[in-house]
């Protein structure tokens, strides 16, 4: 396991796995999203699993970039994708935003989603771009609020403040 933090994505058997490594945090975000980005516009995604029992921490904007994928499935017509993760801290904060509700949530990967390759890693010495990661944060934050009430209720603030500064910035 990556303890700094990666994501790695495969087709595998007419899945599109995306794994999540180690401690994944906002200054990766932006790589994942145009990565998302270019997979939603190709042609039908069809399933996909996003993988984290090797995953130790995500913040808010990784989970939001994670919740998007449902967003993005549901506009195409296509299944619920599927979260793999196992028992514990990270499964219960799924479960408390609501991840439940928009994935099917499974306790392991399936077997043949071992060597995938690296889509993003954490940057070393450096950060996106300042516009790109703020508007990457601020959609991830909206995503999260949009789930239900309950997260509309907790982030509403943050998306309010966030929304200001974008635009200040731009």
């Amino acid at each position: 396991m990556n303890e700094a933090g990666c994501v790695r994505e495969a087709l595998v058997e007419g899945v599109h796995v995306l794994r999540i490594e180690g401690a994944v945090r906002y200054t990766i975000a932006p790589v994942v999203e145009r990565f998302l980005d270019h997979l939603f516009t190709r042609a039908s995604v069809g399933a996909v699993l996003v993988d984290l029992t090797s995953a130790s921490f995500l913040d808010s904007t990784m989970l939001g970039v994670v919740a998007r994928i449902a967003g993005r499935m549901s506009e195409q017509h296509q299944a619920r994708p599927t979260i793999a993760c196992p028992p514990g801290d990270i499964l219960t904060l799924l479960r408390s935003m609501g991840f439940d509700e928009v994935f099917a949530v499974v306790s392991s990967a399936p077997d043949g989603a071992d060597a995938l390759p690296v889509v993003a890693n954490e940057p070393v010495g450096g950060s996106p771009e300042a516009r790109e990661l703020a508007r990457t944060v601020l959609q991830a934050h909206r995503t999260l609020a949009a789930m239900n009430p309950k997260n509309e209720a907790t982030f509403h603030d943050v998306v309010e403040m966030m929304t200001r500064e974008v635009d200040e910035k731009m």
